[in-house]
Parts: structure tokens; C-alpha cells; sequence
């Protein structure tokens, strides 16, 4: 007995089972031939379900175990991408998602391909780094007093020789310092658990900053309100 069911009825049977991987008829090629965000968004969820995220900006597809893709929804988004592509081709690779350049849309940045990630825990930050979750945003509140940011209230300021020590245990925790000291990022968003992940690189899980597309100028010009 052959069952038969329409494109609709297969869309919904896809949306409802969790994707290992994206569907082998999935194109980056295709998807950036197309001209608009409703026709990118059903491409999408056609070959690869639901998203998994969903912001203001940006749609989030998981692709498989190790990547998402993050869809643009607007302007904003585009930016975002653009940013979150072209820092990733800096030093700070390790303290956020890799990219994956060559799934990208490097030319109109309509959507990128990253590093899948897991939400973080405070337990992690103890585990990994030796230090919980509150005392590891008093380091990036720290740096960014030291350069004539505000301190944030919940948040306490370390001295120059607590900073020098706990740098000195962990390498992972001067990643960030190095991080908030030369690329100024918005704080406020560092301070939230929310955006922080966890990845698996080489066997070993490391905690990384997500949405490093949000820069203060994108903020300024698509988020702040005067």
C-alpha cells in the first residue's frame, strides 16, 4: 500500500522530528539565490524544521552537531552577521563561536554558518575556570572600569594583583580580559548568563561569548531608542 501526502502534509512530518543532520536536498547555493527573507525563512524551514532560536534580528537553524545557521531577518541582522563573520577572522576566535567560511553568504550576509553551542550553567564557570559565575563578571566589569566604563551594580571591582592571579590560573579567563580590552564590546550583555555557551573543541569543553555581532554601533543604529 503506497501512502501519498502533500508538500504541506511533508513539511509538517519534518517540523515535528528533531533534525540530526539538514535534509540532503538543502543548497547554500540556493538559499542564497533567493531574493527575499519569506522565501530564505520557508527555504529553511522546508529543509531544515524549525529554527532553534529566534531573536529581533536573527533566525537560528541548527544544521547538525557541530553547526547552526543564523538566518537575518533585517537589516540589523545583515549587520550583525556581517560583524559576527568579520570577528570571527580576529585573534578572539576562541573566546566566540568559529565560523564557517565557506557555508557563509560572504557577499550580502543574508545568513552565516557557526559553531553549534550549548547553554552555559553557572557550575561550568567553577568547573572550568576555578571561580563561580559572580566573580567571574566582576573580571569583565573590572577591565571594562579600566577603560572608563561604569561599574555595574551586583558586580565587584578587582584589584590589580586578584586579576593578575586569576589570569595567571587560567589562560582561558585572559582570553576574555584580552577580549573586553582591545574590542570594548556592550558590557551589560556580558553580564548575563544567558549569553554565555558551551562548545566541545578537541575533546575539551570551553566556555564561549555568543552573539558577538552586537557591536555599540550596531546597537546605536538598530536597537537603541532616543
Amino acid at each position: 500500500m503506497k501512502i501519498i501526502i502533500t508538500e504541506k502534509q511533508e513539511r509538517t512530518i519534518k517540523s515535528l522530528i528533531v533534525n540530526e543532520a539538514m535534509s540532503d536536498e538543502f543548497s547554500f547555493d540556493t538559499l542564497k539565490s533567493l531574493k527575499t527573507f519569506r522565501d530564505r525563512k520557508n527555504y529553511c524551514d522546508k529543509y531544515l524544521g524549525f529554527n532553534v532560536g529566534s531573536g529581533s534580528s536573527r533566525l537560528v537553524y541548527q544544521l547538525d552537531d557541530e553547526k547552526v545557521l543564523k538566518l537575518a531577518k533585517n537589516e540589523k541582522g545583515i549587520a550583525q552577521n556581517e560583524e559576527e563573520y568579520s570577528f570571527g577572522q580576529e585573534k578572539f576566535v576562541d573566546v566566540t563561536p568559529h565560523i564557517f567560511n565557506e557555508m557563509c553568504d560572504l557577499v550580502n550576509f543574508t545568513f552565516i554558518v557557526s559553531e553549534y553551542v550549548l547553554p552555559a550553567k553557572e557550575k561550568d564557570f567553577m568547573e572550568l575556570y576555578g571561580i563561580n559565575f559572580k566573580t567571574f563578571i566582576s573580571v569583565i566589569n573590572t577591565v571594562n572600569v579600566w577603560y572608563g566604563g561604569k561599574r555595574y551594580l551586583g558586580t565587584k571591582v578587582l584589584s590589580d594583583e586578584e586579576m593578575e592571579y586569576l589570569q595567571e590560573e587560567n589562560s582561558d579567563i585572559k582570553e576574555f580580559v584580552d577580549y573586553v580590552s582591545n574590542y570594548q564590546p556592550p558590557i551589560g550583555d556580558m553580564l548575563r548568563l544567558t549569553n554565555y555557551g558551551m562548545v566541545m573543541r578537541e575533546g575539551s569543553p570551553q566556555i564561549v561569548l555568543l552573539d558577538s555581532g552586537l557591536t555599540d554601533e550596531i546597537y546605536n543604529k538598530y536597537y537603541k531608542k532616543y
